[in-house]
């Protein structure tokens, strides 16, 4: 009830002792009086069980502090993206109900343990050996499972982040390929959009557990997602939006539907820039440890699954160049540089197809984070600008 969102989590009873449905009905009245609490609600019957927790107005920030809620109301050690597992509440409290039964039987176990990987990866950094740590993870995701053929479920589930008037086309974002990707990227973006338009963002196959496949070559994964645009748009014009290493798959993307006949109305990129030319061995430190931040702080967390994944698409990524678009383009570039970055490491996004650009407040994290609002409207002045054109 009320009480329970206004305080601090409040911790649950012996939850191991409980029948299981006794169990799972406690947890989820829980996550959604801490989801309430988070997202400043009164109570938890402002929040739908069965509501993805990006369509309730979650972002990166707040999955984390219920991440942090529900591990003190629980007693268990959650793995950062928990939330974003479960997805819903329904589905974390059934996560939830799992971890309380599972082989600690309750006790304060991590909910995913150390990995080998995830340890390496702070080594790789302090060593300024990234780009080799990269080839070592990029080497071990060729012994997971992979596809070739674009079929219709090897896609995640896209979540929509915003459900739009339909008065302007739809947005498709992509996430980028770090082991942080995921749609949470887009969430504070998405909210600070006008609201004509329905935010739609991608979640990468592959990310998600180690029974999902990895893409084989990169025009695999482009067919599915272009499929999956065409699909959504009915066939209308879609704005295609990448962040970072997303704006390589947007444009990617947009290269494919374009060979279809399918024409975007826009393709947006926001700090983006091709792998090529060294990047990782100029940025890849101050990269990576601004992904493990924004993964809770601890590289450990970090498991071996996005990891590998990570490396098989960075792998993907490193020898692919942009092609020509029709689409108008936009690049939005970062105007402050990560902390540990001098001119000497070229850190500011360039593009080498024709493109309009504009000057953003923050640095490559920031502009989506703290700075997130002012992006959106930069993004949204163009495109009203881009739109009203195309009608003309």
């Amino acid at each position: 009830g009320a009480g329970v969102a206004a305080s601090a989590a409040t911790r649950l009873p012996d939850l191991a002792g409980l029948a299981p449905e006794q169990r799972r009905d406690l947890l989820l009245a829980a996550v959604r009086a801490e989801c309430a609490a988070v997202l400043g609600h009164p109570s938890g019957d402002a929040v739908a069980a069965e509501r993805a927790f990006l369509e309730l107005g979650m972002d990166s920030l707040t999955t984390l502090e219920l991440r942090n809620r529900l591990g003190a109301a629980t007693g268990l050690r959650l793995a950062p993206d928990v939330v974003l597992r479960g997805r819903t509440p329904e589905g974390l409290a059934a996560l939830l109900a799992d971890e309380v039964t599972g082989p600690g039987g309750g006790a304060e176990t991590p909910s995913s343990p150390p990995t080998l990987y995830g340890s390496m990866l702070r080594a790789a950094v302090d060593r300024g050996r990234v780009p080799q740590f990269v080839e070592l993870l990029a080497d071990t995701a060729d012994f997971r499972s992979s596809f070739r053929t674009p079929e219709p479920d090897v896609l995640p589930e896209p979540v929509e982040l915003v459900r739009g008037t339909g008065e302007g086309p739809g947005i498709f974002c992509f996430p980028t390929v770090l082991a942080s990707s995921g749609p949470v990227q887009y969430a504070r973006l998405a909210a600070a959009l006008p609201g004509e338009h329905s935010v739609t963002a991608f979640a990468l196959p592959g990310y998600q557990d180690d029974g999902m496949r990895l893409p084989a070559d990169l025009g695999a994964l482009v067919e599915a997602a272009a499929t999956a645009v065409r699909d959504r748009s009915a066939g209308a014009p879609a704005v295609l939006l990448g962040y970072s290493s997303g704006g390589l798959l947007a444009q990617a993307v947009a290269e494919r539907l374009e060979d279809w006949g399918v024409h975007p109305a826009a393709l947006v990129l926001i700090d983006s820039q091709v792998l090529g030319d060294g990047l990782l061995d100029r940025l890849g430190a101050e990269l990576m440890a601004g992904m493990t931040a924004r993964l809770g702080g601890a590289a450990t967390r970090l498991d071996d699954v996005r990891l590998t994944a990570m490396g098989r698409y960075l792998r993907l990524l490193a020898d692919y160049t942009p092609g020509a678009v029709k689409a108008p383009t936009l690049l939005g570039v970062a105007g402050s540089p990560v902390p540990g970055w001098t001119p000497e490491h070229r850190w500011q996004a360039s593009w080498p197809r024709p493109h309009e650009r504009v000057d953003l407040s923050g640095d490559h994290f920031s502009v989506m984070e703290d700075h997130a609002e002012p992006t959106a409207s930069a993004v949204a002045t163009w495109l009203g600008h881009v739109l009203s054109e195309g009608e003309r």
